[in-house]
């Protein structure tokens, strides 16, 4: 290429063509995917993947069964992070009897995403203690909990205010 400053005058540069590469590889998947549920809300658990470009985890949810790739079903979070490291995000808001299928994504800068980590779970009102079953000590807490019409719950109790959700679930069908 060349310019003109002047009839007499011309200033030329030479350019070196450099080839450019494109990142197609995605990051490794995230691993000990674990769900812990409570009356309204799972909380999910993982290690991102030691992948050196890996930087960041897209958490995608349905209820009609998981999630077949990043842009299928309900986008809940995008967390950035560092590789090899332990995360956790809260589901809140969630609905009893309904039962909630996550993907987990693990993708670079580009982004490419690696295959989703699955785990899916189903909500139960009365289990307190978030142990997958409903028992003695679901029923204790709720025991310990049980108020009277009009008598506030103490502190730590408000999930066992059954009528509570019930009308709130109530609510949201409406």
């Amino acid at each position: 290429i060349h310019w003109h400053n002047s009839y007499a005058s011309i200033l030329g540069r030479r350019y070196k063509y450099y080839s450019v590469v494109v990142d197609t590889t995605a990051a490794s998947p995230v691993t000990g995917l674990t769900l812990q549920r409570f009356p309204s809300s799972i909380t999910l658990n993982w290690t991102t993947p030691s992948t050196t470009d890996f930087m960041g985890t897209k958490i995608r949810y349905k209820t009609t069964g998981f999630p077949t790739g990043p842009g299928d079903g309900i986008e809940i979070a995008d967390l950035p992070n560092a590789p090899s490291t332990p995360d956790t995000f809260t589901h809140t808001g969630l609905v009893q009897g309904v039962t909630y299928y996550y993907a987990v994504f693990a993708h670079d800068e580009v982004p490419n995403f690696a295959t989703a980590a699955q785990a899916s779970a189903k909500i139960f009102a009365e289990d307190f203690d978030g142990d997958t079953d409903v028992d003695m000590l679901d029923f204790s807490h709720l025991q310990i909990c049980l108020s009277g019409p009009g008598i506030p719950y103490g502190f730590g109790c408000t999930n066992a205010d059954i009528d509570a959700r019930k009308h709130a679930e109530e609510a949201m069908v409406a």
